[in-house]
C-alpha cells in the first residue's frame, strides 16, 4: 500500500516541520495477537450529508430539560452516525491497546470507515443553524480519527492503512468541512461547548491536512472560550443550563484540552497563559465537580441537580489523561481509575492507551 500524502510527498527526514499530535498509535508487536473479531470490520449503514437537526430542549435559552419525545427522535435520526463514529473509535482503541499497529486490521477498519465519511460527503450539505451546530461536534471523531491514523503512519515501518488516493479522498472532505466549520462559527457563534468541539474539530484539520492555519484558527476560538472562564474556574455560558451544567461544563473541557493538546505538541502554549491561566482553574475545578458533583450544584446555587452524579461519566472524562500531563493532581488519578475505561467517541477512543499512560490503580 502506498502511504498518505504527506509520507508519500516528502522524505521522511523532511518532516519536523508536520503538524502533529502528542502521540502516535503504538508500533506493531512482533506477534501482534490475531483476534477473529478484529478482522470482522461490517460496512457502515448509509451517512447523511446534511446534519439530522437538534432542538429538543423545552426551557430556552437554558436549555436544561429535554422533551424525552424529541430526543428520542434525535437519536433515531443521528444512530447511523453515532454508530459509525463509535466503530471508528473502538477500532483504533483496539489498535493502540492490542499494539497491531497502523496497517492492521483494526487501523485499516477505522480507515475505512473514514473513507465512507468522504465518499458520502457527510456533512457538506448542512446550513441551517439547528445543523451546524452539530455538525461541530460530530465532525470531531472522523477528522480526529484520521489525524491519528495520519501521524501514526508518519512514524510507522510497517506501512499504512490506505492508499495515497484513498487518502487525498479524505483529505479533500476534511478541507472542505473544516472550512465549512470555521465559516459557521464566524457566522454563527455559538460561544458555548459547541464551539469548543468546533475548534477541536479545526485542531484535529490542522494536523489531517498538515496545515497550520487551522490550529492557529481552533486556538483564537479556544482562547475566546478560556476567557469566559470566570475567577473559580466555571464557564458562565455552561453554568446558565442549570441543572445540567456540570454535565455541559465537562464536555466542553474535554474540547478545550483537546484543542490545547495539539497546540502543545506544535509549539503553541497560548492557552495555558490565556485569562490568567483560565484552563487550569477549569480542570481543576472539573476534578473537584467530578468528585463531588451534588457538592458541585450547592455550592453554585444551582438548583434542579436530582441527577448531578449521573452527569459525571465516560464520555465526558476522556480528557483526564490529557489533564495528567498538565497538572500535578492526584485526584485525576483516582477519577481516571474509578471510571475507566475512558472511552469516548468524542475523542475518537481511548486516550490511555494512545498516550500509553495508564495509571496504575490500586
Amino acid at each position: 500500500m502506498i502511504g498518505f500524502v504527506a509520507v508519500a510527498l516528502q522524505p521522511r527526514a523532511l518532516l519536523a516541520d508536520t503538524i502533529k499530535l502528542p502521540f502516535v498509535l503504538p508500533a506493531e508487536r512482533s506477534h501482534p495477537p490475531q483476534d477473529s473479531a478484529e478482522q470482522n470490520c461490517p460496512p457502515l449503514k448509509p451517512l447523511p450529508e446534511v446534519m439530522p437537526r437538534g432542538g429538543y430542549y423545552v426551557d430556552p435559552p437554558t436549555n436544561s430539560r429535554a422533551d424525552p419525545d424529541l430526543v428520542r427522535g434525535y437519536y433515531a435520526r443521528t444512530a447511523n452516525l453515532r454508530a459509525a463514529e463509535d466503530a471508528i473509535a473502538r477500532s483504533l482503541t483496539r489498535a493502540a491497546a492490542e499494539r497491531t499497529g497502523v496497517a492492521g486490521a483494526a487501523a485499516s477498519c477505522a480507515f475505512a470507515h473514514i473513507l465512507s465519511f468522504a465518499r458520502q460527503g457527510t456533512f457538506l450539505k448542512s446550513i441551517e443553524w439547528n445543523e451546524t451546530g452539530g455538525v461541530r461536534l460530530y465532525a470531531t471523531p472522523p477528522i480526529l480519527a484520521y489525524a491519528i491514523l495520519k501521524s501514526s503512519s508518519q512514524n510507522a515501518t510497517e506501512g499504512n492503512p490506505g492508499s495515497r488516493h484513498e487518502s487525498e479522498e479524505i483529505e479533500r472532505w476534511i478541507r472542505q468541512l473544516a472550512d465549512r466549520i470555521k465559516s459557521f462559527m464566524d457566522m454563527k457563534p455559538y460561544d458555548n461547548n459547541i464551539d469548543a468541539w468546533g475548534a477541536a474539530a479545526l485542531g484535529s484539520a490542522a494536523v489531517a491536512l498538515n496545515d497550520r492555519s487551522y490550529l492557529d484558527h481552533a486556538v483564537s476560538v479556544a482562547a475566546g472560550m478560556l476567557e469566559q472562564v470566570d475567577a473559580d474556574g466555571a464557564l458562565p455560558r455552561e453554568m446558565k443550563r442549570g441543572g445540567r451544567a456540570l454535565e455541559y461544563s465537562l464536555f466542553a473541557t474535554q474540547a478545550l484540552v483537546l484543542v490545547d493538546a495539539i497546540a502543545e505538541a506544535n509549539g503553541n502554549l497560548a492557552l495555558r497563559a490565556t485569562n490568567g491561566g483560565a484552563l487550569g482553574r477549569l480542570i481543576d475545578l472539573m476534578v473537584s465537580a467530578a468528585e463531588d458533583p451534588v457538592t458541585f450544584y450547592k455550592i453554585k446555587g444551582i438548583a434542579g441537580y436530582d441527577n448531578a452524579v449521573s452527569q459525571v461519566y465516560r464520555q465526558n472524562l476522556a480528557w483526564l489523561p490529557l489533564a495528567a500531563m498538565m497538572r500535578s493532581d492526584p485526584r485525576i488519578k483516582s477519577l481516571a481509575c474509578r471510571h475507566r475505561p475512558l472511552y469516548s467517541v468524542w475523542t475518537a477512543g481511548n486516550w490511555e492507551y494512545y498516550l500509553n499512560r495508564r495509571a496504575k490503580c490500586g
